[in-house]
């Protein structure tokens, strides 16, 4: 009769299963340079004055003028600016433009420059009418410095006119 041999038996036997290991990162540099601003030049609106008459009458063009007076406190010099002029004007005022905006001025070291605007205006009721300019100015787009200062890059002046 045969016989059964034994046949032999696959037993498990324990291997050893890699564990993850984080990759290692590379630390940041030490020595990384921050970036260097651009130079600056502080333009500064040092005066704002409006001019209108002391009388107009009714329906009769007069005119309105502004006075800004802009400065370059350095320390980059000479610097180009951009100046706008933005006339408020009483209710029953009309004005031929509205803001104006004169471009490329060029600011040399702490000199004062001022830059003049009129408007021609027409009142249709009577009183004593007040008129504002709100005056800012900017350094070009295309200029290569930065305003460490803008707080003082604007500035507003006022007249009246009686009209009758």
């Amino acid at each position: 009769t045969p016989t059964a041999e034994p046949t032999a038996t696959a037993t498990a036997t324990p291997t050893a299963t890699p564990e993850s290991t984080a990759t290692p990162t590379e630390a940041p540099p030490t020595d990384v340079a921050t970036p260097t601003p651009p130079p600056g030049a502080d333009v500064q609106v040092v005066e704002v004055i409006v001019s209108s008459p002391a009388n107009a009458t009714i329906g009769i063009a007069f005119m309105m003028s502004a006075d800004i007076s802009v400065r370059n406190n350095g320390p980059v010099m000479p610097v180009v600016v951009d100046t706008t002029f933005a006339p408020v004007l009483p209710a029953g005022c009309t004005a031929t433009t509205g803001a104006i905006t004169v471009q490329n001025t060029a600011l040399s070291g702490n000199f004062i420059t001022t830059i003049s605007r009129a408007w021609n205006v027409t009142c249709t009721s009577p009183g004593s009418r007040g008129f504002t300019v709100n005056g800012s100015t900017t350094i070009d787009p295309l200029q290569p410095a930065a305003d460490p200062n803008p707080a003082n890059n604007s500035g507003s002046g006022s007249s009246s006119t009686v009209v009758s």
